[in-house]
């Protein structure tokens, strides 16, 4: 699991990948209140998110076409499509990382 891949299911599951010995106490010192999830519960939910984080990384894939031209106005040398495959190429590769 890639780095990207569980900060996107922490994200959406946050309970689930709580650790009490991470959690004790706050900045200021004050303990939080900690609601506890029965283990099984918390082990489908880990599960869960991965699998939702890979459904929105994949998505992702695929930049949209205002994304593309932002990234190619970026470059302003007026390489055109050249540029353009280079950052469709760039983007999928990186998405591809993120999924490993």
């Amino acid at each position: 699991m890639s780095k990207m891949v569980e900060r996107v299911a922490r994200a959406l599951a946050p309970g689930a990948w709580f650790s009490v010995e991470e959690h004790t106490r706050t900045d200021d010192g004050a303990r939080p209140m900690v609601v506890l999830i029965p283990l099984e519960e918390a082990q489908e939910m880990k599960e869960w998110s991965l699998r939702q984080a890979r459904i929105a990384i994949k998505t992702m894939r695929e930049p949209t076409g205002a994304m593309i031209l932002v990234a190619c106005k970026t470059d302003g040398n007026g390489r055109g499509q050249t540029l353009i495959d280079v950052v469709l190429a760039e983007w999928e590769a990186m998405i591809d990382e993120a999924l490993k």
